[in-house]
């Protein structure tokens, strides 16, 4: 399987090296509008890759040049709130735009979206909202305050999901809203909604 996340700042690198530990991803490609953040991310991350796998599975990508070989792309581009319920969302959703535009069609129905709000955005570009399961086990706002970002929970919900797509489902397999494979949905209105 091979990756591509749009965005590696805090969140996206973060995502990144957890998907480092999924035996079945062959490479992790990283795209960012900021080239020295995204040369900088690449190199430590081809560190920790050659630590854990004894190979290098991280590559840069220019941006706007989507690979013809993606089986997946998480979309982490954009504004990370830094204090609880700060409104990003028209900001975020001018970024979520240019990206959207450069996916090719065939593409767009194997993309993720972790960038904030991610369910309102997901939803209006009809992308797979991820990034808000891990709210469940608690309250972000503290997290923000105290550290000002999050960025473990969300990673262990992609890296979770991503692992599932690579050993038991397909994308096609998992509900839109909620994120779960189609049998598990918590959607019950909307159990058709899958990719």
């Amino acid at each position: 399987m091979k990756v591509l996340i749009i965005g590696v700042g805090k969140v996206g690198s973060t995502i990144a090296f957890s998907l480092l530990h999924i035996s079945k991803i062959e490479k992790i490609y990283l795209m960012d509008i900021d080239q020295k953040r995204l040369e900088g991310e690449a190199i430590d991350l081809t560190q920790a890759s050659w630590v854990l796998r004894d190979i290098s599975s991280v590559e840069i990508v220019e941006y706007g040049k989507i690979p013809n070989d993606i089986d997946a792309i998480i979309i982490v581009a954009g504004k990370a709130r830094t204090y609880p319920h700060e409104d990003i969302y028209q900001e975020n959703r001018k970024i979520i735009e240019s990206i959207v535009n450069m996916i090719p069609d065939d593409i767009k129905n194997k993309t993720f979206l972790v960038t904030n709000p991610s369910d309102k955005l997901g939803s209006e570009f009809n992308l797979m909202a991820l990034g808000n399961l891990h709210r469940k086990f608690g309250d972000c706002s503290e997290i923000l305050l105290k550290k000002g970002y999050t960025n473990w929970g969300i990673a262990a919900e992609v890296e979770k999901t991503i692992h599932e797509m690579t050993t038991h489902y397909k994308l096609d397999m998992f509900c839109k809203e909620c994120c779960y494979p189609i049998e598990e949905c918590k959607c019950a209105s909307r159990r058709d909604k899958s990719f």
